[in-house]
């Protein structure tokens, strides 16, 4: 397609399928290219948190400052996600134990870590993260693209990690539609806007921010 912005073009680069809304609170997949299944969400939170975890996975983009909690929501999950966090760290440093041990002995890491990975997300309960190997991508730009909510479908790319946000582009994939954001509230506005039509009436935003585009 002539003037496509239909790309993924980073290395952290994300597609998120939006397939339900409710009360604004949207659910869907993300998909990306170091893991082979989606990663649920059951609302904002939950995909920032997700995305989070994939950027600290790739040590990329790096970590100006660290993120606010941005909900009152988050802020009551916070100690609960502390001591979870806890349990998942102590649990990754063993699954990377073990992929060590398993080289040592003529293993594939691949073996090693996998089941050990689904076990640390079972047991903590908390939306999935990603297991620090070899940071091997599984999935191609081709199969991401492939993939698309039964709503709304973006691509985003953070470039930076600044001022406790993130700033990126973010493209909605159903229109080819290509905008700068400075901020995760900017981010989510943008995604919102993009699902106004979506929405009750009393829930749509007073502006439609996508009426003017970027050009690559």
């Amino acid at each position: 397609m002539e003037g496509s912005q239909i790309y993924i073009g980073a290395p952290n680069g994300i597609v998120v399928c939006v397939d339900s809304i409710a009360n604004r609170s949207i659910r869907g997949r993300m998909y990306s290219a170091y893991r082979s299944v989606a990663v649920p969400f059951e609302n904002v939170d939950t995909l920032i948190y997700n995305m989070n975890a994939l950027f600290e996975y790739l040590d990329f983009p790096r970590e100006g400052t660290n993120i606010r909690e941005f909900t009152e929501e988050q802020e009551k999950k916070e100690t609960r996600r502390k001591e979870a966090g806890h349990v998942m760290h102590e649990e990754i440093r063993i699954v990377r134990e073990e992929t060590a041990d398993g080289d040592a002995g003529g293993g594939s890491a691949e073996d090693a870590s996998e089941p050990a990975a689904a076990a640390v997300q079972m047991s903590t309960q908390e939306p999935a993260s990603f297991v620090r190997k070899d940071r091997k991508r599984v999935m191609s730009d081709k199969d991401l693209l492939e993939q698309h909510g039964y709503l709304e479908t973006f691509i985003i790319r953070v470039q930076h990690r600044q001022n406790s946000t993130w700033q990126g582009r973010i493209t909605w994939a159903d229109e080819n539609k290509t905008l700068n954001f400075r901020s995760i509230w900017e981010m989510i506005h943008l995604m919102e806007s993009a699902l106004d039509k979506n929405m009750d009436p009393d829930e749509l935003l007073e502006e439609h921010v996508w009426d003017e585009t970027e050009s690559e």
